[in-house]
């Protein structure tokens, strides 16, 4: 869904408007990453860390996951201004609320992770790239 939206701005958008977009899915990508990151090191750290330590680090890894959100969300914010400057459907039109638009950044990871995983394939490397 969100891959072929972007795929329809592409044409359309001028290529300071193409690296928006782009930043955008690197910006979905890096919160996915950053939140998954924090889930794996919330099972390891009681392990590691101690009790104050381990507050630290908890407060640490939230601030990043934080800023990556805030950094996906500001720019789904200017693509979809974007998509309604050349009067197309917005990129992001759900919920104005941070776990829906979280849920996107995982939706966009999910829709490209597909993409690599059939180029992983050696029978469809081919037809893919034809």
């Amino acid at each position: 869904m969100y891959r072929e939206k972007i795929l329809t701005m592409l044409p359309i958008f001028d290529k300071a408007e193409v690296r928006i977009v782009e930043e955008t899915v690197n910006n979905a990508i890096r919160y996915c990453s950053t939140v998954t990151a924090m889930e794996a090191q919330l099972e390891i750290l009681p392990y590691r860390c101690s009790p104050e330590e381990l507050r630290e680090e908890i407060a640490r890894l939230d601030t990043n996951r934080r800023r990556a959100h805030d950094a996906f969300i500001s720019r789904v914010n200017v693509t979809n201004r974007l998509c309604a400057k050349h009067d197309l459907p917005l990129f992001y039109n759900g919920p104005d609320d941070r776990y829906d638009i979280g849920e996107c950044a995982f939706q966009i990871h999910k829709e490209y992770d597909e993409i690599r995983q059939l180029l992983a394939e050696p029978h469809q490397r081919a037809r893919c790239l034809k």
